[in-house]
């Protein structure tokens, strides 16, 4: 490894490669640039689902947080990302986490026209609702 810097590049850019030398060599996985994006961030943003996968592999946080606030699976929403954001939602990414301006995943979803991401989203919480009344069904 030659800079921190070449770790966010390489997540930008996508290249799986330079990422497991990185993480094969002991590399931080929970590094944070100076906006607080980690290079799960970067490549979901960027939009590489084949690094995403493997940096969650690795246990990357799905549920980080950037210095505004948001998380991965809101950038992934507003970006449109739909492989990405149910990749991070089955790996256990929280899609009821609010920013500081109270607004969640489906939110930025719904704000920005990204109709797979809002099924995607609503959907996931269909399930959820499904588990938790089979779960007070199995207790009551």
């Amino acid at each position: 490894m030659r800079s921190e810097e070449e770790i966010f590049e390489a997540a930008r850019e996508g290249d799986l490669e330079y990422i497991r030398n990185y993480l094969s060599k002991g590399g931080a996985i929970e590094i944070k640039n100076h906006k607080g994006y980690t290079p799960l961030m970067l490549a979901s943003y960027y939009g590489h689902p084949e690094v995403c996968r493997a940096l969650i592999a690795q246990g990357a946080d799905v549920n980080s947080v950037d210095h505004g606030g948001n998380t991965i699976l809101m950038g992934v929403a507003f970006k449109g990302f739909r492989e990405i954001a149910a990749l991070l939602l089955s790996a256990g990414a929280d899609p009821h986490f609010q920013n500081v301006n109270g607004m969640t995943a489906l939110d930025f979803a719904r704000a920005f026209g990204r109709h797979e991401i809002v099924s995607l989203l609503d959907a996931d919480d269909a399930t959820m609702s499904q588990r938790i009344s089979l779960f007070l069904k199995m207790i009551t």
